[in-house]
């Protein structure tokens, strides 16, 4: 499984490059530089986790996300999360830990265009090194996700997800102790008036233990991401406060605390 991870991962990188270029390509005069064929079809990238920049303690904390819907008549994606910790700050940075996270989930709409059930075929999650410093799993998952309307423009997001791990075992045999076997997201959308442009407030939870029912043996998160007064930029400003274990999976077996802010994309 974990060599099949790499080359789900591998395949992300390959489909992904020839895109990229080909979206950001520089406009040579007034007609863009690439005008798709109409008979052409393209495959479409989405933000799919939270993408952020934060600075603060520990260290500096980056993560971007992405999801492509593989084929247009069947709700079959591939996702791809990186998680990276940066020692920014130190006299010579250098990045402490990175989290490479490829996945293939196929997504049931269950009414509505925030309702929904993902059915997580593979996921892999692994910071990319062997030997004795190796750290990774793999794990099937389901994911349920839902919206409510609390008033005209609050909205609560609510999701949660259970898994199936395996391949965890030769290098991290307490992890589940501590990622445990689910998780869940509340958030809170537009709760502040409306100069302050899609505020969200997320509060993240996994429980750990050998029950995988302690909060306090798991993760706690609560992240606050508000859009920039300016109307031309595209950032938000974000403030995160994390504790627990597992931030990433170089930390899997230790408790600590992290504060910090930047931007969001």
């Amino acid at each position: 499984m974990k060599t099949f991870g790499k080359y789900i991962y591998l395949s992300c990188i390959l489909i992904l490059l020839p895109l990229a270029h080909a979206e950001n390509a520089p406009a040579t005069g007034p007609e863009p530089a690439y005008t798709p064929r109409p008979d052409r079809k393209l495959v479409q990238i989405y933000q799919y986790k939270p993408m952020y920049f934060l600075m603060g303690h520990p260290n500096t904390k980056i993560e971007v996300s992405f999801r492509v819907e593989l084929d247009r008549l069947i709700p079959l994606y591939l996702g791809y999360t990186q998680l990276m910790m940066w020692e920014l700050l130190r006299k010579s940075p250098y990045f402490s830990d990175v989290d490479y996270n490829p996945e293939v989930f196929y997504r049931i709409s269950l009414g509505g265009q925030d309702h929904w059930l993902d059915l997580g075929g593979f996921e892999h999650e692994s910071n990319g090194k062997g030997g004795a410093d190796e750290r990774s799993w793999d794990r099937s998952y389901m994911r349920y996700h839902a919206s409510f309307r609390m008033r005209a423009q609050t909205r609560l997001l609510w999701n949660v997800k259970a898994w199936v791990p395996y391949d965890y075992i030769r290098f991290n045999p307490d992890l589940l102790e501590h990622r445990g076997l689910w998780e869940t997201e509340v958030t809170l959308i537009d709760f502040i008036a409306p100069s302050f442009e899609g505020a969200a407030l997320k509060f993240r939870l996994y429980p750990g233990g050998r029950s995988f029912t302690h909060p306090l043996k798991g993760g706690q998160e609560l992240t606050f991401r508000v859009k920039t007064i300016t109307e031309a930029s595209l950032l938000s400003y974000v403030a995160q406060i994390f504790h627990g274990y597992a931030e990433n999976l170089r930390e899997s077996r230790t408790s600590s605390w992290s504060f910090r802010a930047g931007i969001g994309f």
